[in-house]
């Protein structure tokens, strides 16, 4: 599992909300 990559993927769409 990359956290790094859900880290990004969790910010965009928490900023998209």
């Amino acid at each position: 599992i990359n956290w790094k990559k859900i880290a990004e993927i969790g910010k965009q769409v928490l900023s998209a909300l």
